[in-house]
């Protein structure tokens, strides 16, 4: 009777566990069924539309099952709360293939920021600008910001100096913050463009990329210089708030909710979606830039502290996209304010008078034959008064395919050679090439001046796409999935602008921030051994990317993939491997301290260099 009245309590202890276990199991697997079909439809989409899966195989070692695998126990064996807990393994599933072009967006309007950027040393990290010069993104200036104490932000940033070494964030080592934002975000890729992607993070963070967002106040610990004892500033985050609540898991299995119910179906024609090719990296183009919430300012962040936070007036906004550098010698002449790009003529210690133009990027929706009228007339005055040319195009994330050749044609009175690319089709691509043929067999150019996105369409070039449009359906019923080399578009030369060519010296800046244009715009030039290239090793986007809108019921608005992969003139891929320079340069801390003053002497002696060999 005792054993019994014993056994009675034991049971009465470990029932409601062993219930609470049963019904936990009973969740997981129900929330388990649709998880698992989502990741899988993400597999598919991979297996089906990715193009460079060869060469990350027998490069990397990256194989498909096998992450597949990982991400699916991350499911099974992870404790899974909300919505984000799942987006990271989905996120990271897409990172596995170490390809910039590729990644997820996520709904969500959360975003944190504070203008300030740092660059690693040898394992320091300083402020390189507490940043007057980011782009300004429109699409998000519905959002408002929290509030903020700006006379306070005022007095506080006064301590803090260009070239300060940053010791800690939060009380956390820089350095730490660094290599778990690695970890986090970037699935542990340590290469330089992996720490550059990473040290913008720092004070760039959008929930929509599945990064975490902070709010309120961080303390920065600095130090002006080795002799000197650090200080701490504390500074505001510039945060929008979440307006997508990020619900539990289980919560959003009841409510069955599809997000894809509010993607606008594309609205492109057959021909759009053939000679649309992107070559862009979403996730830099966001670290790249500040929400439109302060004006239309690219200057915003120096106007709202000059006005206390209420803008600042038309007149004296500079619309023009500037690097890191300070003017490479004495300006004798630049580019009005009211252009967007920046450039101007200099003369350089060796009394040359060279011209310098920074493109941070090759995308500028609707405005690409603005921005060409702006080149023109800008590579017109260089012509005549400039004995070189500095063509900055460090940081650039990439852009317009048509929009890189229109660049490129203002540099050479000569033809340059392209690269070739392999492409991934599917019977959609194939649908696009016949419907893109038979709209341009009926096409009549009645106006000579018509460009794509900058670049002269012409009977040849129409004469070209058709060819390309039959050399893919060609492949298709040879049954190539992943296409024998050919030329992009079906354009094989980039033809010299008949406007303007400029054929003088050229030195083009790099590093390893240049992905996808920003990868191929130098190695064209290298190539045709048309520039010098001066700088660190370009990122390694080697191919063009497609967009995906996203049937999933856990937050995925879209997701990117690679389609194509591309080789140059000796047949060595730029995925992966990017852009090697003729000179190559490293930044110093130096540098950062005195105004990049070692940087712009070495681009001054390779220009000068250049212009010897052209006086030979």
């Amino acid at each position: 009777m005792l054993f019994n009245l014993k056994f009675i309590r034991i049971l009465f202890l470990i029932a409601p566990l062993y219930f609470s276990l049963c019904f936990s199991i009973a969740i997981d697997e129900k929330l388990q069924n649709p998880l698992l079909e989502d990741l899988q439809t993400a597999k598919y989409h991979i297996s089906t539309k990715y193009g460079p899966a060869e060469w990350k195989e027998s490069y990397l070692g990256w194989n498909l099952d096998k992450e597949y695998e990982k991400a699916k126990q991350s499911i099974v064996s992870g404790h899974l709360v909300t919505m984000k807990d799942y987006q990271k393994i989905f996120k990271d599933f897409l990172l596995s293939t170490r390809d910039y072009h590729v990644g997820a967006m996520f709904y969500s309007t959360e975003i944190s920021f504070f203008p300030l950027t740092i660059k690693g040393i040898k394992g320091h990290y300083y402020i390189t600008s507490l940043n007057k010069s980011l782009n300004l993104n429109a699409s998000e200036d519905t959002f408002k910001l929290d509030e903020v104490d700006f006379p306070t932000l005022n007095q506080n940033l006064k301590s803090v100096r260009f070239g300060d070494e940053v010791l800690a964030l939060n009380g956390v080592p820089i350095d730490e913050v660094v290599e778990q934002i690695i970890d986090d975000y970037f699935a542990g890729n340590r290469s330089k463009t992996g720490y550059n992607l990473a040290e913008r993070t720092v004070f760039i963070r959008r929930a929509k990329m599945g990064i975490s967002v902070p709010a309120g106040l961080f303390e920065l610990t600095l130090r002006h210089d080795n002799k000197k004892p650090p200080f701490k500033v504390q500074l505001p985050w510039f945060h929008i708030p979440e307006w997508v609540k990020n619900p539990l898991l289980n919560h959003s299995i009841q409510m069955n909710v599809n997000s894809s119910d509010r993607i606008r179906p594309c609205s492109c024609t057959a021909l759009d979606r053939l000679i649309t090719k992107d070559f862009s990296v979403a996730i830099a183009k966001d670290l790249m830039t500040i929400p439109a919430v302060f004006s239309e300012n690219a200057n915003a962040f120096e106007a709202l502290l000059a006005a206390g936070g209420k803008g600042n007036k038309a007149d004296k906004i500079d619309f023009r996209l500037k690097g890191f550098l300070p003017p490479l010698g004495k300006v004798l002449w630049e580019t009005p304010k009211k252009y967007k790009i920046y450039a101007y003529l200099y003369q350089n210690s060796y009394n040359q008078n060279v011209g310098y133009i920074y493109l941070p990027s090759f995308s500028f929706e609707g405005q690409y034959d603005a921005i060409m009228f702006e080149l023109i007339s800008i590579i017109q005055r260089f012509k005549q008064e400039s004995e070189a040319l500095v063509f900055d195009t460090t940081n650039n994330t990439g852009g317009n395919l048509f929009f890189m050749y229109a660049v490129l044609a203002l540099l050479s009175d000569k033809p340059m050679h392209l690269p070739v690319h392999r492409e991934l089709i599917i019977q959609e691509d194939v649908f696009n090439a016949l419907n893109s043929y038979n709209q341009l067999s009926s096409l009549n150019l009645k106006d000579e001046q018509e460009t794509l996105s900058g670049y002269p369409f012409t009977p040849r070039v129409v004469e070209l796409i058709k060819e390309y449009s039959l050399n893919i359906i060609r492949n298709w019923e040879a049954g190539h999935r992943l296409t024998q080399p050919l030329y992009l578009v079906g354009i094989d030369e980039v033809q010299p602008h008949p406007k303007v060519q400029y054929s003088k010296p050229l030195v083009v800046l790099i590093n390893e921030l240049n992905l996808s244009c920003g990868d191929f715009f130098p190695a064209i030039l290298q190539d045709n051994n048309r520039a010098i290239l001066f700088g660190q090793t370009t990122a390694g986007a080697g191919g063009h990317v497609k967009s995906y809108s996203y049937p999933s019921r856990f937050g995925v608005q879209s997701f990117s993939l690679t389609a194509s992969i591309a080789y140059r003139n000796n047949g060595i891929p730029i995925e992966d491997i990017g852009v090697s320079p003729d000179v190559s340069y490293e930044i110093t801390r130096k540098d950062i301290q005195n105004q990049y003053s070692g940087y712009i002497r070495a681009v001054n002696k390779e220009v000068s260099k250049g212009c010897a060999k052209c006086l030979k």
